[in-house]
């Protein structure tokens, strides 16, 4: 029996074995399918001349055409070649048209999407376009849906041949210009400020005072750098600047209208989050991003050096796709010879530029052309607010606006539904923007907290207001930015850059740095008269039943802070107070609310965020340029994007290494362990590289001691993740060693101070690595706790192991941690899993742009087996960025696959 038993056993594996590895090659094989044609002879109808496409080792491409219209025809090409799939499905991402392809389990995904609105918000933006803007989105169209139509016959990517097993019928559709634009409602929605802390401040308010939560969101630390220095004037008042200066006249205070629209904003709410971070890159606090730019005056070569590693969430493929654009024939009225200025002629600039492109968007986001560079960090900006609405018991359709009902503004989506039938969802707006309420229930999470501004209705709902469900001409802004050839130019384009406010920093050719900060900035009504205390400040929900709350318009670009040439020749944004208290004006006369007199002066507040990231990374980097022995290299820059110094560790070793152990009470038995494992923090450099063995010890620790310190006093899925906010909760903390946050509430009849819960979290930590890695503290290694696995957004989480090991790619060590400059960010709740990371790395080097670097996170293909899929994640796991080249002879240097595009 036992024999017949193994036999059937072994014949079970056998088969299963076979079906694996079946499996295994039929996917192969369709993956080949797939893969695109990168040399020889392509026709692509449409194309006006020949165009070349030349790919580097690292399948970079480089596209050379003699007009505009071929490039970024062959621009849509190229990226549909490699990342169609990934197109396809953040277009449907951004329309709420994920259950056309993956059936009914979207729905609830769906509903919240549609709620939204970014489909209609980019359909007004499409009809408003620009005939420039409006014939280079269907140029690009036109490249794609030529790679599309002469693919039919072929397989478009593997990941549809998985879909296929479900939704059989699913055939992509043709690309236009609203898919692109829809991308950047998407883009906004990941980087869209403190939405998630003015909900997370508002559930805590039901258990909280107020106090408690401010000890929790705590201001801005006073000892670490803003973008736009005291010494420097962020506002340029005068009516005139040079060439490199101001993109217009600042002059008096004044408000540029915010539009009546049916348009609002998103909202963070718990459970819809949880969905969209499966899709969307998530609302966390480590998305963020680094970049500085230090003058000639610090430099080797006397010359700017510039710096940008954008931190968003881990995903293969990568967000980003590497790519050079070059205009080869001269304008068609004169102007200057190839590649020299793109700056503009009478016959229009030039575009050679080079960078970091979203694929499913034209033209290049992040990277320079021939004579200026440019990179982003995340504003953060308060861009949205939560409006509570009082809605009429006997008609829930109606809501009150200064005492009188008012009817809400219906619209209806059909959501189609693969497999299913399709449903009918009705969107209600009111003047703020749509009732998200509608899609995810009671809001049973916010509650009715007594701590706001006014108490909440029996009858209530949520609507909210959102500068990107505006129109906006961020993609504009794209277009110019790549053209641009001055910091006026530069700035011009800026004052197009809407949504998502951004840190942009600028270098250019003739020695100048600069910065500025574009985007729609609320003027938020302060007071309805003087004496009136209620303030706005967009920290928590609003009542919406009053003009109390209102935004009444948004802040001119003129006013907005920008910077050429600091005195301190060095200019650091790492998603840190761009000035010191956040508001620009506050208490300014001379805005009105719509209907008032004009006669009636209202206060105003102007303020750009409370929710800072809290600097550290922004001090260190500071740090390594003010402390730095010798002028800066591209080298040197490459070692501060790789810095993993903890700035946390540095406040809370010291006081680790100080604690008393037997007097703390620790067991005797136990002491020895402990007292052996902390002797790893004696003389560590608190740099969490791989093979570090106190990184393990140290991060184990925050872990335990965010859990010691504040589960007692949180709500379970509220418990700290982490970040540079706990950083400086915790660094404020621990000057005060009988706070009642250190006491443990559980615990009735002792009164814990900071020590007794310092040794707990200390003692649990060293438990807890004993029992899983070992009693020898020596061989704990960070790289075996923290890694990183990059995972396909639809396919990769599926729960289907086979499926998931098609397109996922990983573990990997990784070096850095949350909030550090090389940050590879994890949550405290879920240790210690990479979830966000520098997903690209750039430095430009404006002496010689041949010497820049360039690398993103997984691969240039998004075809899974396919050579370039996963080949840069050795090298962004060294920090060892790629040459980035530029000019045509270091490309051909570089070149290894030449495709010839023809009409």
């Amino acid at each position: 029996m036992l024999v017949r038993i193994r036999r059937i056993f072994t014949w079970t594996l056998v088969v299963l074995v076979f079906l694996v590895a079946a499996a295994a090659v039929f996917a192969f094989y369709t993956a080949r399918r797939s893969f695109p044609q990168v040399d020889g002879l392509v026709q692509v109808p449409g194309l006006e001349a020949e165009v070349q496409v030349l790919r580097d080792e690292l399948g970079v491409p480089h596209v050379y055409a003699s007009s505009q219209h071929d490039l970024y025809m062959a621009q849509g090409y190229v990226h549909a070649q490699d990342r169609f799939y990934q197109m396809d499905v953040w277009r449907h991402v951004g329309a709420g048209r994920l259950s056309e392809m993956f059936g009914e389990s979207q729905l609830e995904t769906d509903r919240f999407l549609r709620t939204l609105g970014w489909a209609r918000v980019a359909e007004q933006e499409v009809a408003a376009l620009g005939a420039e803007s409006a014939d280079v989105l269907n140029w690009y169209a036109a490249g794609v849906n030529a790679y599309l139509a002469e693919r039919q016959r072929g397989g478009l990517s593997l990941e549809y041949a998985v879909v296929g097993l479900t939704n059989r019928a699913y055939v992509p559709e043709p690309w236009e210009p609203l898919d692109t634009m829809v991308w950047a409602k998407v883009m906004a929605w990941d980087l869209s400020g403190n939405l998630d802390r003015e909900i997370e401040r508002a559930v805590l308010l039901n258990t909280l005072t107020p106090d408690q939560i401010d000890d929790l969101f705590p201001p801005y630390p006073s000892d670490h750098p803003v973008i736009v220095g005291e010494s420097e004037s962020p506002l340029e008042d005068s009516a005139e600047r040079s060439a490199d200066g101001n993109a217009g006249t600042a002059g008096a205070m004044s408000v540029a209208p915010a539009p009546a629209s049916m348009a609002g904003p998103a909202l963070v709410v718990q459970q819809k989050v949880a969905a969209l971070d499966e899709l969307l890159i998530p609302l966390r606090e480590g998305i963020g991003s680094n970049s500085w730019v230090v003058s000639g005056e610090r430099t080797a070569t006397g010359m700017p050096l510039l710096a940008n590693d954008t931190h968003l969430a881990e995903q293969i493929p990568s967000i980003w796709y590497q790519m050079g654009l070059h205009e080869t024939a001269p304008p068609a009225l004169g102007g200057e010879e190839p590649g020299v200025t793109p700056a503009a002629s009478a016959g229009g600039p030039r575009l050679n530029v080079v960078g970091f492109t979203f694929p499913g968007a034209a033209g290049v986001i992040i990277g320079h052309n021939s004579r200026i560079a440019w990179g982003f960090t995340n504003l953060g900006a308060d861009v949205a607010d939560l409006y509570i609405e009082k809605i009429n018991p006997e008609n829930p359709d109606q809501y009150e606006v200064n005492g009188e009902w008012v009817d809400m503004v219906k619209v209806r989506e059909e959501i189609r539904v693969a497999g299913g039938a399709a449903e009918t969802l009705t969107v209600r707006y009111t003047r703020h923007g749509p009732v998200v309420s509608d899609t995810f229930g009671p809001l049973e999470d916010i509650g009715r907290p007594s701590g706001l501004a006014a108490p909440v209705p029996e009858d209530y709902a949520l609507s909210l207001r959102w500068t990107a469900l505006e129109s906006s001409n961020t993609l504009q802004a794209v277009r110019k930015m790549n053209l641009a050839g001055s910091f006026a130019e530069f700035r011009l384009a800026a004052q197009d850059w809407d949504v998502p406010s951004q840190n942009l920093i600028y270098a250019d050719v003739d020695g100048h740095i600069g910065y500025q900060m574009p985007g729609k900035i609320p003027v938020r009504v302060r007071s309805r008269a003087p004496s009136d205390t209620i303030t706005h400040d967009g920290r928590y929900p609003v009542p919406g039943w009053t003009d109390d709350y209102e935004w009444i318009g948004y802040l001119p670009f003129q006013r907005l802070p920008f910077v050429l040439d600091p005195p301190s020749d060095y200019i650091v944004t790492a998603n840190n107070a761009v000035i010191r208290d956040g508001m620009l004006f506050s208490n300014v006369p001379g805005a009105w609310l719509p209907g008032q007199q004009a006669a009636t002066p209202t206060n105003v507040d102007v303020l750009i965020t409370t929710d800072w990231h809290y600097g550290y990374r922004a001090q260190r980097i500071t740090d390594l340029i003010e402390d730095a022995p010798d002028k800066l290299t591209v080298e040197d820059m490459r070692v501060m994007q790789a810095d993993s110094y903890n700035p946390n560790a540095a406040t809370l070793v010291p006081l680790l290494l100080g604690l008393d152990l037997e007097a703390a009470g620790v067991d005797s038995t136990r002491v020895g362990a402990v007292t052996d494992a902390r002797a790893l923090l004696d003389g560590w450099d608190l740099r969490e590289d791989v093979d570090s063995p106190a990184a393990v010890l140290f991060e184990t620790f925050w872990v335990h001691l965010l859990r010691d310190a504040f589960a007692d006093d949180l709500p379970a899925d509220m418990a700290p993740k982490g970040g540079s906010q706990w950083f400086e909760v915790v660094r404020r903390l621990v000057d005060v060693k009988t706070s009642p946050w250190w006491d443990d509430s559980q615990t009735a009849d002792v009164v814990e101070d900071r020590d007794a819960i310092l040794v707990r979290a200390l003692v649990g930590a060293v438990d807890e690595l004993t029992t899983l890695h070992g009693d020898t503290p020596g061989d704990w290694r960070w790289g075996d706790l923290h890694t990183v696995t990059f995972h396909n957004q639809t396919l990769g989480q599926s729960g289907v192991p086979l499926v998931e090991a098609l397109f996922n790619r990983g573990p990997y060590p990784a070096s850095g941690s949350t909030s550090l400059v090389n940050a590879t960010n994890w949550s405290a709740q879920a240790p210690f899993e990479v979830t966000s990371l520098p997903s690209m790395r750039m430095i430009v080097d404006m002496a010689d742009l041949d010497a820049s670097l360039a690398l993103h996170t997984t691969g240039q293909s998004g075809h899974a087996f396919h050579r370039h899929y996963d080949d840069m994640v050795r090298g962004w796991q060294k920090i060892e960025p790629a040459p980035m080249a530029f000019s045509r002879e270091a490309v051909e240097e570089s070149t290894r696959d030449v495709l010839t595009l023809t009409p």
